[in-house]
């Protein structure tokens, strides 16, 4: 059994922690604000109304997570001051006279990992702002093929005016579908269009090169679902492509190494059932470890795309739309389409196993730092609109791997059970008793916990099942006494 098969059997569990399913995209996106604000103001709440239940996209200031730019459909951009509850509009508009400029439904939207006020939005064309949206420039020509929708055909048949619902739930096309500015440098942009094109610049977008052509096996035409520009390499980047739209339902996932010049596919061990690719990520600081969003379930790489495995637990089989990796936490968030937000806590273990692993008995790793705190509940009248979602395990989370699980406790020998046989049991007690009790697979695990001079703080069990085992520590100490049965 691989190690990622290791994990789906143990208790590395990931954790349901919003209700409403609609807008996976907002609420991913503001699950990092949150993150990231509660360090930075503690005393400005958002106002309610500072969130619009039509956004699409939505991409919080790093530097500056007050400020957060939200895009609603067809291009619809505007940047907002939540601790203020300021809003502006920032869309691009054509200059008096020239064509309209055409936005996706959900129009990308990427804050330049080397300056925060920096941002770019796709269109037909790639636009860039460095005064947050207030004024904006072309990067180069048009990079869609520039198709005219009104005379492609549709089942066999170019539309006319008698067509019913003609550009229904689409009404741009062809446009830019998702934007990527390598970590490394701000010369290097990556875009990708509903329509197949997948663009390349490695001089701030000045210049274009389409490079869909150089990946194998590519039908063209093909919608582009991702393009991620490597954080480990300038010339590297990972793309995915939907073609379900053309009843084509293949796994198209693929690397490039050489700015898009060739491409490898990434395939291996993905079923055709898993569905169309919705999403790549890349770990921050584990280059060989990916994570693919699928329409059925979510998978795992750990040696960079060469194989991949399906991450169960107790995630469900839904669509994954989109990936992010909590910097500060390394907390893996899943948005899905119909089943909420995810998040599987502290990727510690996945990003640090390797294939000595399994032959190791026993494998600690080193937990992230603990925060002490005391949750004050606040909650108004909403009536059933109240939803209340799993707080990640209190304390200092402690995750080990262990090669063969620790044997149970020996059963009481008849000496014992002669023991107990002499003490008086209440009814109620004895008929419990008389009922058989599972036979226990495995025994506990003992957890020590010391401080910094080698003192015992703390002693529990953990779970002491064979592979990944997860416990965590309270924050506290031993108690003085045991407490007794009634107090238990």
């Amino acid at each position: 059994m691989s190690l990622v098969g290791r994990l789906n059997d143990e208790q590395l569990r990931t954790r349901r922690i919003v209700a409403t399913a609609a807008l996976t995209a907002v609420a991913i996106t503001f699950l990092l604000l949150s993150n990231a604000s509660a360090s930075a103001s503690a005393t400005s709440p958002a106002p309610e109304s500072s969130i619009q239940a039509a956004a699409e996209q939505v991409r919080p200031d790093p530097a500056e997570p007050g400020i957060v730019y939200t895009e609603s459909q067809d291009g619809d951009l505007a940047r907002r001051d939540i601790r203020t509850g300021q809003e502006r509009s920032i869309e691009p508009q054509a200059k008096l006279n020239d064509p309209h400029y055409r936005f996706n439904w959900n129009s990308p939207v990427a804050i330049s990992a080397h300056n925060h006020q920096t941002i770019y939005y796709g269109g037909n064309y790639l636009f860039k702002s460095t005064n947050r949206g207030d004024s904006w420039v072309r990067l180069g020509n048009e990079l869609t093929s520039s198709a005219d929708r009104n005379q492609l055909p549709v089942f066999g048949k170019v539309p006319d005016k008698s067509t019913l619902s003609r550009h229904d739930g689409v009404e741009e096309y062809p446009t830019i579908t998702t934007i990527s500015e390598s970590p490394l440098t701000e010369n290097v942009l990556w875009v990708g269009t509903d329509d197949g094109n997948l663009q390349v610049s490695r001089d701030a977008g000045k210049n274009w090169k389409n490079v869909a052509s150089r990946v194998p096996a590519l039908p063209k035409g093909t919608y582009v679902s991702r393009v991620v520009a490597s954080r480990y390499a300038e010339g590297t980047a990972y793309a995915t492509f939907d073609g379900h739209r053309a009843d084509d339902y293949s796994i198209y996932i693929f690397v490039t190494t050489d700015y898009g010049e060739t491409w490898k596919s990434l395939r291996d061990g993905i079923p055709d059932a898993a569905g169309s690719v919705h999403v790549i990520r890349e770990h921050p600081a584990n280059a060989n470890l990916l994570f693919a969003g699928m329409e059925f379930g979510l998978w795992i790489s750990q040696d960079r795309g060469a194989s991949w495995s399906q991450l169960k637990n107790n995630f469900p089989t839904v669509p994954v739309d989109d990936i992010q990796i909590h910097a500060r936490e390394n907390d893996l968030v899943l948005a899905t389409h119909g089943r909420s937000i995810w998040v599987l806590d502290d990727l510690t273990p996945l990003e640090k196993m390797d294939a000595s692993l399994a032959t190791s008995g026993i494998t600690f790793f080193a937990p992230r730092t603990a925060t002490l705190w005391f949750l004050r509940t606040r909650r108004w009248s909403s009536g059933q609109k109240f939803f209340t979602a799993k707080n990640p395990p209190y304390g200092a989370l402690i995750t080990y791997y262990m090669q063969a699980a620790i044997p149970p406790e020996a059963k009481k020998t008849d000496k014992d059970a002669d023991k107990d046989k002499d003490k008086k049991k209440p009814p109620a007690e004895e008929d419990k008793s008389k009922k058989e009790a599972p036979e226990k697979k495995e025994g506990p695990a003992r957890i020590t916990v010391f401080d910094k001079d080698n003192k015992l703080i703390r002693q529990f069990d953990g779970p002491g099942t064979a592979g990944f085992d997860r416990a965590a520590w309270d924050l506290r100490y031993d108690p003085a006494s045991e407490p007794t049965a009634e107090q238990k």
